[in-house]
């Protein structure tokens, strides 16, 4: 990369092997590590990071789509605040990187992007679909910012458009590449 500083992209821990899913695994992306040897990578979790154990009880988006919560499948506990206190800090965090890119795990209430995941009321019934509480807040603050799923990165011409969206975000910050 001719010694210029490579991109910054941001990464659901999980998907780099980390084991931080409720179930107490990971969901480790050959393609999203990949990335690795041409990106910084950054890696989160807003579950983890807002102090959830692993394991943990699973979560859906409940509420509405416009009023997405964060809900525990069984105990119906509501740990939006919880959650989304951890993510404006991290999106303040972000705001002082240089950051070109965001992967996302999909299926994931907190960090569906590509797909998004059913919203739920507190009957069960569906209201509809959004993304993930994290991304939803993280487009709001860095609408920019290209965003991927490692569903989309899984095939070669969707890892290699995103990384070229990647270099183009990193050249507009002045970082070259």
């Amino acid at each position: 990369m001719n010694g210029a500083p490579l991109p910054w992209v941001g990464v659901s821990r999980c998907l780099l092997g980390q084991r931080v899913r409720y179930d107490g695994r990971d969901k480790f992306a050959p393609r999203v590590a990949a990335l690795a040897g041409h990106c910084l990578l950054v890696p989160f979790c807003p579950e983890v990071e807002a102090g959830m154990p692993v394991p943990r009880e699973p979560a859906h988006v409940g509420g509405s789509p416009l009023e997405p919560r964060f809900i525990g499948n069984r105990s119906l506990e509501n740990h939006t605040f919880r959650i989304m206190g951890r993510i404006m800090a991290r999106l303040d965090e972000l705001a002082r990187t240089p950051l070109s890119g965001y992967v996302f795990k999909s299926g994931s209430p907190s960090c569906a992007a590509v797909e998004m995941v059913s919203v739920f009321d507190d009957l069960g019934r569906t209201r509809g679909r959004s993304q993930g509480l994290f991304v939803r807040a993280f487009r709001e603050r860095f609408p920019w910012v290209p965003v991927a799923d490692e569903r989309v990165l899984a095939d070669h011409s969707g890892w290699a458009a995103f990384l070229e969206a990647v270099r183009r975000c990193h050249r507009r910050r002045g970082g070259g590449v």
